[in-house]
């Protein structure tokens, strides 16, 4: 099952996933801002807050897909590319 994107207005996307999923499966959600738009006939876009994850589709609906695709492959190959001993990690808060 493939997780859904709740549309907004002004060519944004807001990708989620089905809440009874989640708890059965244990997965955490995050959310993203798809900005999109239409060149020659696909759907591009790229994740807002993720730089470099960017795709195409011929639907919105296959945009989606592809970028979560996308996601996943980029996230994959940060985690091989961190060293694993000694790595500490601390959250930080930055204002905007």
């Amino acid at each position: 099952m493939r997780e859904k994107g709740i549309r907004n207005r002004g060519g944004t996307t807001r990708l989620s996933s089905p809440c009874e999923r989640c708890r059965k499966e244990r997965i955490m959600v995050r959310y993203f801002t798809l900005e999109y738009w239409i060149d020659e006939g696909w759907y591009v876009g790229r994740l807002k807050e993720v730089p470099g994850v960017f795709s195409q589709g011929i639907s919105l609906q296959e945009l989606e897909e592809n970028i979560q695709d996308a996601y996943q492959l980029v996230m994959e190959e940060e985690e091989e590319a961190l060293p694993r001993a000694g790595v500490q990690t601390k959250e930080l808060r930055v204002e905007l």
